[in-house]
């Protein structure tokens, strides 16, 4: 037996099999849209460009390629970043690039670089090969205003640290040398050289003058006298400074210019570097404009909408299987249902037979034998089941419930049975109108449940002939809705003085799935017996399931009604002429009062 999951869900390729013409369809008008859309599509032009770095240049700086990589890595964050869009923007300030944005240059600028090379390339796609490549000559022009706007606003912060740093260096030197000076003054060595020194330079500058030969004479000697002097005074200063205290400041003294002359030399080589540096770009190569639309993309775009066609297809026939899939074989319900099959009914026309209930008026058909049929069935299942009340279930109005249901209850009467029908579809009252042919309200459901009437007061018999009778109960007169009197407490003691007086009772309510309280009166029954139509969504047998495995009754089984008739029902081989009891007269059976 195939699963009963795989019986209510169809597969797909089972679906697009049953609705291959409504494949085919959409997949060709998929692909004759992606067609029109690919020819209609305005030309695109893509523009690309690359940039190769020189390591050489020191920009890099990187021995080894996993460095290199990372180089290049960071090289295209600095090309995607913000800056350099912007800076792309600015440079594009025409009528073609008004419709560009930061986000638009972001999700269409296509940019990567080579994992062997120290190589990016850049492309853009445009609707005309102009703005193509005006917008890739643009970003690397903002590449390159973006790096060297960088550098020199690196080499500038350098300068102001070094001119920071140079700042604190002169301070500490001027306090320094305040310092020696304070420790000689006690001496006043320094006083009496900066003396000699100054009297030295006024004998220099008289020299120069024209004077007479004594005078210049004179001069001479007294300036041996004091280049004597300056030299005692500066061998007394170099004995000074050997003192500990003099001698450490003197030390801190070189130190200090010492870090000045290299803060001096550093900023030497920032100003050499900032006029000089190169961008670390070996190469760029200019803009190579193509064109986007070839006759492979619009191949890929028409396959692109086959398969697009298909998939809508898929989905729409699945689901068309799903929601109109129906039963066509007489057994297929047992696997959905999980109930056992018990008889199937042939399709009769009541205008054609001129009655709904041939078991009653034409008790010699092969339909009113199908009727039989089930009914025997049903009973030694209810038998088996130990039931004697059985409520009738159908997934929708137009199944057949009713008639099944009358015809049933009309053949276990004709073999004797006391059988009572309860008609408790109270909007409908469909089997009391069946069996009563000038039904009224009367005494009925509500009358008992109120305590209005008695039971042999509220059923009503209907005659069958030779002794066979058949009760039926029907709605009431009384202004009660169903619900009211389904959760009545009396109800449950109204059923068993119908199990007490009858042995079979048949309940009719209104389709199971779509009247709430067809599931009250279910409660009421010992069994269900289910009517599934020929022909009706699988889906809807399978919520019937559901309901029945929720409230919890069990399927005495199921009939299968609606059926085409099959050509062994139409030969009985005699069989049927007494299948009354009546020696094979004509006679129709009595109809209801």
């Amino acid at each position: 037996m195939r699963d009963r999951g795989n019986q209510e869900q169809p597969s797909v390729i089972g679906a697009a099999w049953q609705h291959k013409w409504l494949v085919i369809s959409i997949v060709a008008l998929g692909t004759i849209a992606a067609i029109v859309v690919a020819a209609n599509r305005p030309s695109r032009f893509e523009a690309s460009a690359s940039i190769v770095f020189d390591e050489s240049a020191g920009f890099l700086g990187a021995p080894t390629s996993n460095q290199a990589g990372r180089a290049v890595a960071n090289e295209l964050e600095i090309l995607r970043s913000g800056a350099v869009l912007e800076r792309t923007i600015e440079i594009l300030d025409d009528e073609d690039a008004e419709s560009l944005t930061l986000t638009s240059l972001r999700r269409e600028l296509v940019m990567s670089g080579l994992s062997n090379a120290d190589v990016i390339t850049i492309s853009y796609v445009a609707e005309t090969p102009e703005l193509a490549e005006a917008v890739t000559s643009a970003v690397i022009q903002a590449y390159q205003d973006v790096r060297a706007s960088q550098r020199e606003a690196d080499s500038r912060l350098s300068l102001e640290r070094l001119d920071a740093a140079e700042d604190v260096l002169i301070e500490d030197l001027e306090t320094v040398r305040s310092e020696i000076a304070g420790a000689r003054a006690d001496r006043g060595f320094a006083e009496m050289i900066d003396t000699v020194l100054t009297e030295l330079s006024d004998i220099e500058a008289e020299l120069l003058t024209q004077i007479s030969a004594d005078e210049r004479t004179s001069l001479l000697a007294r300036q041996d006298q004091l280049r004597s002097q300056l030299q005692a005074l500066e061998a007394a200063l170099t004995i000074e400074s050997t003192r500990p205290d003099i001698e450490a400041l003197l030390r801190r003294e070189n130190q200090i210019l010492t870090r000045l002359s290299d803060l001096e030399e550093r900023r030497s080589e920032i100003e050499i570097q900032l006029s000089t540096q190169t961008s670390g770009v070996a190469f760029i190569s200019p803009p190579t404009v193509t064109a986007g639309e070839t006759g492979a993309t619009r191949l890929l775009t028409a396959l692109a909408g086959a398969v697009l066609g298909l998939l809508i297809a898929l989905a729409v026939a699945y689901t068309m299987t799903v929601n109109r899939r129906s039963f066509s074989d007489r057994h297929e319900p047992a696997e959905v249902l999980g109930s056992p099959f018990l008889a199937d009914i042939p399709r009769f026309d009541a205008t054609s037979s001129k009655t709904n209930l041939p078991v009653r008026d034409n008790p010699r058909t092969p339909v009113a034998e199908a009727f039989r049929f089930a009914t025997a069935s049903l009973e030694l299942r209810m038998e088996r089941m130990d039931a004697r009340v059985a409520v009738g279930v159908s997934g929708a109005v137009g199944d057949g419930k009713s008639t099944v249901l009358a015809n049933i209850a009309l053949a276990a009467a004709r073999t004797g049975k006391r059988v009572l029908v309860v008609d408790a579809d109270f909007g409908n009252q469909a089997i009391s109108k069946l069996l009563l042919s000038n039904f009224r309200l009367g005494p009925g459901l509500t009358e008992l449940v109120a305590g209005k009437a008695l039971l042999a007061e509220a059923a009503v018999p209907i005659a069958l002939g030779q002794g066979s009778v058949l009760h039926l109960i029907s709605r009431g007169r009384e202004p009660v809705t169903a619900p009211t009197i389904l959760s009545s407490p009396d109800m449950r003691a109204i059923i068993d003085r119908m199990t007490d007086r009858y042995d079979l009772v048949f309940l009719d309510g209104p389709p199971l799935t779509q009247v709430a309280y067809g599931s009250a009166l279910a409660r009421f029954a010992d069994v269900a017996l289910v009517v599934v139509a020929h022909g009706s969504p699988i889906h809807r047998a399978a919520d019937l399931r559901r309901q029945l495995e929720m409230i919890d009754i069990p399927q005495a089984g199921y009939v299968y009604n609606k059926a085409p008739i099959r050509p062994e029902m139409l030969t009985s081989g005699g069989s049927m002429k007494d299948v009354i009891g009546d020696a094979g007269t004509t006679e129709p059976l009595p109809a209801g009062p």
